[in-house]
């Protein structure tokens, strides 16, 4: 008998070898303990599947305790099947039982179709347990390799997707879909990180075990274990640090507000930053807007707002936005449902939020993001903010249009009327006598008054 399970454990142990020096290249040094080592379905062909292709276990990185579940493509190609599943859901059960985080490294290329019905009972089983951590726990997915099949769909509902430079992402088989792209030589370059960054919907890529590892122990010392508390950050910052700021780009705005200047990047585009990070030792979220901000970003913001409410980190909004940018095909497609989710989202929330006007707040982005209706606890302006319900170009167009048509100089007429708007509507002054804004601050205070403000909020 001991013979017998010698010889098992040295097959498993060379079966897995490649995916545990992987995990161990990003945890805790020694901290990884397996489970489920020996639970396996040998193949339908009489392949023997050790371990089943997938090593579960617990461990820490910088510290925090969490359940990992690695797909191991040396083992049928990762392949999901009914055995592979269940051991993954088990995993994640004891994630939340234990109420830490759960991280899953992908690396399947498909189903294994053998098994028939009972692999996608398999994938069932899945995204039921998914669902059921939703919320409660922290899920991050790595995509290491291929996430091929309905696993795809699996990664898209982790709260953090990270993926390597060589991943792909395709709940249909790449190679149907890279025959339809043009210009494209590989199936990283459309279903690949940098393309799923953009989307929205992947949040980090590595290059290296040694990215991979400073992604995860940034992201682990912010993130909450659970939606039971807070998740305190030792910092000695001062918190009446003042920084005066060279114009709204949301890197300078990010730095002058987190504890020490750091932070955890979860989405970012040319419009738009959501980013994690320690306010007064404290993990909070940060939305800056910085312009016409665009369907994905509003996805995005979304999907931030939900992940802030659901862990119990409060939620700051740095606003510099003139509306949103879409386009007739956007409008036809339903826009209005994806702006209208974002809305629903921010007046369900139930952390504490604060919003500060460092630029422009026009149209929706008022709403959304700073709206005293929309749920905003305190609300809080530069003295150079502009809110209004519509940019002046386009509000004299149709409150001044019988003005300037008389006019004899119609150049000199649209200046003076723009002013004249710009003075009298979009005022920051004109919101705070009408009980909108509740304070107008000099911009190199943003941190002091925001971090004052989540103190009494919380």
């Amino acid at each position: 008998m001991a013979d017998i399970l010698s010889s098992l454990r040295l097959k498993i142990e060379k079966a897995t070898a490649d995916i545990k020096g992987f995990i161990n290249s990003f945890i805790d040094e020694a901290s990884f303990v397996e489970t489920d080592a020996f639970l396996t379905n040998d193949a339908f062909d009489g392949t023997d599947a050790n371990g089943e292709g997938v090593v579960t276990g617990y461990a820490t990185i910088d510290g925090k305790p969490l359940y990992i579940a690695a797909q191991n493509i040396k083992v049928l190609s990762g392949s999901i099947g009914k055995a592979h599943a269940q051991k993954i859901v088990n995993c994640m059960n004891m994630a939340l039982r234990t109420r830490v985080p759960f991280l899953s490294i992908i690396d399947s290329n498909g189903a294994r179709l053998g098994e028939g019905i009972s692999v996608l009972e398999g994938y069932a089983a899945l995204n039921a347990m998914a669902a059921r951590i939703s919320g409660e726990i922290p899920n991050i997915a790595i995509v290491k390799g291929n996430a091929i099949g309905q696993i795809a769909e699996f990664v898209k509902t982790a709260d953090f997707i990270i993926m390597s430079d060589k991943a792909v992402l395709s709940n249909n088989a790449p190679m149907c879909l890279a025959s339809k792209a043009s210009n494209m030589s590989k199936f990283s370059d459309i279903l690949g990180a940098k393309a799923y960054i953009k989307s929205g919907v992947a949040n980090f890529e590595y290059k290296t075990e040694n990215e991979l590892k400073t992604i995860l122990t940034d992201l682990f010392k912010y993130i909450p274990s659970n939606n039971e508390g807070i998740n305190f950050v030792e910092t000695s910052d001062d918190l009446n640090r003042t920084e005066k700021l060279n114009g709204t780009k949301p890197i300078s705005l990010l730095k002058a507000v987190f504890d020490e200047k750091k932070f955890v990047t979860f989405y970012n585009s040319d419009t738009l930053t959501c980013a994690i990070g320690a306010l007064n030792g404290e993990s909070s979220a940060i939305i800056c807007t910085n312009g016409e901000i665009t369907l994905t970003d509003v996805k995005s913001a979304e999907k931030f707002i939900r992940i802030a409410d659901s862990f119990n980190m409060s939620l700051v909004n740095l606003v510099n936005s003139a509306n949103v940018n879409t386009a007739i095909d956007d409008e036809l497609n339903g826009n209005s449902e994806v702006l209208a989710s974002l809305l629903y989202t921010v007046n369900c929330t139930q952390v504490p939020k604060v919003s500060v006007v460092v630029g422009k707040a026009i149209g929706y982005s008022y709403s959304a993001f700073v709206a005293k209706n929309s749920g905003y606890d305190y609300v809080i302006a530069t003295e150079k903010a502009v809110i209004a319900p519509i940019e002046a170009e386009k509000a004299i167009e149709v409150m001044y249009a019988d003005e300037i048509k008389a006019a004899k100089d119609m150049e000199a007429t649209i200046r003076k009327v723009k002013e004249r708007y710009e003075q009298i509507e979009s005022d920051v002054t004109v919101s705070a006598k009408d009980g909108y804004i509740d304070n107008i601050i000099d911009s190199s205070e943003l941190r002091k008054y925001i971090l004052s403000a989540l103190m009494m909020l919380n």
